[in-house]
């Protein structure tokens, strides 16, 4: 057997190795930073939900708010969130139509409430506005409705 076939069945050279390695890490580097990136994604996706369920949860503990009866209040929910919320008129105040007989019964005007959420300590965690109708009765005692 001669040198040179006898050096080609004893494996791979050093540099070959080096080489194999260096791709290896290359390609390893790349699957590495592509992980990072989509964890990334997921946190901020996480996030996303997360303050879209708060303002969802915003909206339905402020549903029954009347901004005529009460334009700024605050409320306690749990856990260590508080609900601040202010309201301006954006429409004059009209009396609404009454049917059939043609009398309102209630005065009634458009608001344009905004509303915070803030934490135990003290930052704000979202804020959003939306517009409601405030209403007061024009009658008074228990045959009011």
């Amino acid at each position: 057997m001669t040198r040179s076939a006898f050096r080609r069945k004893q494996g791979f050279s050093l540099i070959e190795a080096l080489v194999a390695l260096s791709i290896a890490a290359i390609s390893l580097t790349a699957i590495l930073e592509l992980q990072q990136q989509l964890v990334r994604g997921q946190e901020h996706a996480e996030a996303a939900m997360r303050r879209v369920t708060l303002r969802q949860n915003m909206l339905v503990a402020v549903r029954d708010l009347n901004p005529m009866a009460q334009p700024a209040g605050d409320m306690s929910l749990p856990p260590n969130l508080t609900l601040h919320w202010t309201s301006e008129p954006i429409s004059p105040e009209k009396v609404n139509s009454g049917f059939p007989s043609g009398e309102g019964v209630f005065r009634v005007r458009l608001y344009r409430v905004t509303i915070a959420a803030v934490g135990a300590d003290h930052s704000q965690l979202a804020t959003l506005s939306v517009e409601r109708l405030g209403w007061i009765s024009l009658r008074t005692g228990p045959s009011a409705f």
